[in-house]
């Protein structure tokens, strides 16, 4: 799989499988044909706007670990696409997620996966924004966003949909949790001490969302 060191603000990408690696903090890439990203994303700031072209589908799985500030995705969806864009992080530091996804015209499916992780008393904002326009038709949305908060941070959710169509399938759900002590409990009782039974939980809930492939590139 090729690696692809982007230094430059603009990127076209089609039929391709990939992994990038951004050295900037403000991306606009568009996608034609059949598109498979891996982002271990190390931005502490990144606006990154895809445009998923007309009779295209983009599959994007991106990952940090780095503490990021900012992050804003703006998905623009073509006629007759489908994306789905699924992102785990972990932060020790505060951070805000905000995603913008564009439903502006006819048949396309689109989803947006998310979790999220607050470590160390860090409070973290995932804001996401799914718009459908009046008269599109034959749309699906969906939006899944979790957290899950380790040491008594903050984490915010707002899972927004604004949608002005009547011909649209659109679900979204958001939960916001700690360990689960039932999960820690049955580790433990198969002799896996607390700080590594956290791990697996942990882990288990990163790579919920994440395709092998980009778990060994970790």
């Amino acid at each position: 799989m090729n690696i692809l060191e982007v230094n430059s603000s603009n990127l076209i990408l089609e039929d391709k499988v990939c992994k990038l690696d951004i050295n900037i903090e403000k991306l606009n890439l568009e996608i034609s044909g059949n598109v498979c990203i891996y982002d271990i994303n190390r931005c502490k700031n990144l606006e990154l706007n895809i445009i998923v072209n007309e009779n295209s589908n983009l599959t994007y799985y991106m990952y940090s670990d780095n503490n990021f500030e900012t992050k804003k995705i703006n998905i623009d969806n073509k006629s007759k696409s489908k994306t789905n864009f699924n992102y785990s992080f972990v932060n020790d530091k505060d951070c805000k997620l905000e995603i913008n996804n564009n439903i502006f015209d006819n048949d396309i499916n689109s989803d947006i996966k998310v979790r999220g992780v607050a470590k160390n008393k860090s409070n973290i904002i995932i804001d996401s924004n799914g718009y459908v326009k009046k008269d599109t038709l034959n749309n699906e949305f969906n939006e899944d966003l979790r957290g899950l908060n380790l040491d008594d941070g903050i984490v915010k959710i707002y899972p927004n949909m604004f949608i002005d169509s009547n011909d649209v399938i659109a679900n979204h759900n958001s939960t916001i949790g700690n360990v689960n002590k039932d999960y820690l409990f049955y580790l433990n009782s198969k002799g896996i001490d607390n700080d590594t039974s956290t791990k697996l939980i942990v882990d288990g809930f990163i790579n919920s969302v994440l395709d092998d492939n980009i778990k060994e590139y970790l």
